[in-house]
């Protein structure tokens, strides 16, 4: 417990200097001043001036015209804001195209591969019709020569066209 009252006094010491209640010794700022000024006499700076610094002027902060922000690039904001929204609807733009780009080229092949299948679908009915057709002239000739070979073995001999009795030029009275 002797170190803290030690403690306490030079942290005190420390923020007097700090706060400049205390005075460090040599410093021209603190030491008297001649009492007596001339009327013309302009009195000495202790601290030399700052240098002149010549730079871009700056704007004054936002709170110096009373306003709650600075809206003096809010046209920057405005504009950019406009370019983004036009880009984005370049994108859109575009990406509709492209769908419908696809969706035609989609309907188009669809429609090419069912012209296909329709022009193969007729194409093989035809080709089906022609074969039963075939088959039905077959049938029918052969149904036809059943016919004509039932009636020949029906009718006489002497009526048939190449029997000798059946021709008007063959001698009468032969039998066969």
């Amino acid at each position: 417990m002797t170190h803290l009252p030690a403690r306490l006094v030079s942290a005190l010491a420390l923020a007097a200097l700090a706060t400049g209640c205390a005075v460090v010794p040599g410093d021209p700022y603190y030491t008297p001043q001649p009492i007596g000024y001339g009327v013309y006499e302009q009195p000495t700076y202790i601290y030399g001036s700052p240098a002149a610094v010549y730079g871009y002027p700056v704007a004054p902060p936002p709170g110096y015209y009373g306003r709650r922000y600075d809206d003096r690039n809010d046209w920057r904001e405005r504009e950019r804001a406009q370019r983004e929204r036009e880009a984005h609807r370049e994108r859109e733009a575009l990406r509709d195209r492209e769908i419908r780009r696809e969706r035609e080229a989609r309907q188009a092949q669809d429609a090419r591969r069912d012209w296909e299948r329709n022009q193969n679908r007729d194409q093989a009915r035809r080709e089906q019709a022609q074969r039963e057709q075939v088959q039905r002239d077959q049938h029918q000739r052969g149904v036809q020569a059943q016919r004509d070979e039932a009636r020949r073995d029906q009718e006489p001999r002497q009526n048939r066209p190449g029997h000798p009795r059946g021709r008007s030029d063959a001698p009468r009275g032969q039998d066969n």
